[in-house]
């Protein structure tokens, strides 16, 4: 449900992601205004998160939503938000090691 939230909020709220990338490094190199990612942003959590919701291709959508919030996780810059980052991060790994497991189903448990 993070994924279909942070979606909704870059469509109703761009402004709130446009701070968080002018804040961080990443903001001070880009060739291209802040605002100017935000509809990538809003297409890749709403698709991330319906296909989670559909469980189709789980275990390479987990390992996206992995790197997509690990990337999240240093643009941010670190900070207190970062342990939420980091909580985060083991729900696509539980993913992952979920659909790895039921792929094998003979593997013993």
């Amino acid at each position: 449900m993070v994924f279909a939230s942070n979606a909704l909020i870059a469509i109703v709220d761009p402004g709130e992601f446009e701070e968080i990338i002018a804040a961080s490094f990443v903001g001070s190199w880009l060739p291209v205004s802040p605002s100017f990612l935000i509809p990538f942003i809003a297409i890749n959590d709403a698709v991330v998160a319906t296909l989670l919701l559909s469980g189709k291709w789980l275990k390479a959508v987990a390992v996206w939503a992995g790197i997509w919030i690990a990337g999240v996780t240093v643009i941010s810059g670190l900070s207190l938000d970062t342990l939420e980052e980091a909580g985060m991060l083991a729900m696509p790994a539980a993913l992952y090691f979920l659909a790895a497991r039921n792929q094998n189903p003979t593997a013993k448990r």
